[in-house]
């Protein structure tokens, strides 16, 4: 831990530098301060200035590239979004730098094209890809293979993105953890818009239906998922698989499936369920069988039953 610490001592001294070309002047005693008060990153994260946050969960293996999503959620963060090209060169020396000392050389960032095969997003930010580092023959040109989640890889010292299926807990047999980041100095500081008096109205997308503030979609036309990769596509399109929260909801949800079943958004956690999109569980429709351990669904014609997570037989609903 302790080399890991200078190492980044050296690495955030490193990217200050190249990122001021000229000194700035000394101030005085009498120079008029900011009011703003500086935001810094948490003890525990690595501090690139107007960078960002990062923070390297190497604890945090085994799992799907949405569980990794959902621990740096957990830690106040996303995963890393190495937009720009200062991002991903500072990003490269340190995930260099981790597996010297932990030995992963494979880490999920926060880049798909669950949303439309073929069309790359940076998953938090809401925006294509420009820049890239992708390696030899990545990003895969086989739809079929299903590889539609970024990894960040460091093999033999060299340095690459690569496309991996969502729902697999390790990348070709290698350990693979997620690399968060928090929001910029510059973004955490912004001034807050003024109030308003007028409530904007939701606009939900042309292939999406609105329901009591939200907008959802029904995946009947697309082919089954299991729940995680189900839960993948709903976050690539901006959302999470559907919470519910009222029968009122949970009738809606039904009648928007046509007759046909369905993942919802809730999954197995510390002997009871949570849903996805980290809403409160406070409600339950009719149940026909829930079994500890399984991902939640709605059975036509019987009503809420606990399926196997990897199944994929089942459509899925988006919630907005």
């Amino acid at each position: 831990m302790m080399k890991v610490l200078i190492g980044l001592v050296l690495l955030v001294g490193l990217c200050s530098c190249q990122s001021s070309p000229s000194a700035a002047p000394t101030t005085t005693a009498t120079t008029t301060q900011s009011t703003e008060a500086p935001v810094y990153c948490p003890d525990d994260w690595f501090d690139a200035n107007d960078l960002g946050c990062f923070k390297f969960l190497e604890s945090k293996l085994n799992l799907t590239w949405v569980e990794a999503q959902e621990e740096c959620e957990q830690v106040g963060g996303y995963l890393a979004e190495p937009i720009t090209t200062r991002q991903a060169m500072f990003l490269k020396e340190l995930a260099i730098l981790e597996a010297s000392f932990t030995g992963i050389g494979y880490w999920y960032i926060g880049l798909t094209d669950l949303g439309r095969e073929g069309e790359w997003l940076w998953i938090n930010a809401g925006i294509s890809i420009e820049d890239s580092l992708w390696g030899t023959n990545k990003p895969s040109s086989k739809p079929k293979n299903r590889e539609d989640c970024g990894v960040m890889v460091v093999k033999n010292n060299q340095f690459s993105w690569e496309d991996h299926k969502c729902q697999a807990p390790d990348v070709s047999n290698h350990p693979v953890a997620p690399v968060c980041q928090l929001a910029t100095t510059a973004s955490q500081t912004t001034t807050a818009a003024p109030e308003t008096t007028t409530t904007p109205v939701l606009q939900c997308k042309a292939d999406w239906t609105e329901f009591q503030g939200h907008c959802y979609k029904f995946s009947g036309t697309s082919s089954s998922y299991y729940w995680t990769s189900s839960d993948a596509i709903c976050l690539g399109e901006g959302g999470r698989l559907a919470s519910v929260h009222s029968a009122e909801e949970d009738q809606f949800l039904q009648s928007l499936a046509g007759g046909s079943s369905y993942w919802m958004g809730g999954y197995p956690s510390d002997n009871t369920w949570v849903w996805s999109d980290g809403t409160e569980y406070d409600y339950v429709g009719d149940v026909y069988s829930m079994d500890n351990g399984e991902c939640i669904a709605y059975q036509n014609g019987y009503g809420w039953y606990t399926y196997s997570c990897t199944n994929d037989g089942l459509y899925y609903i988006c919630k907005i």
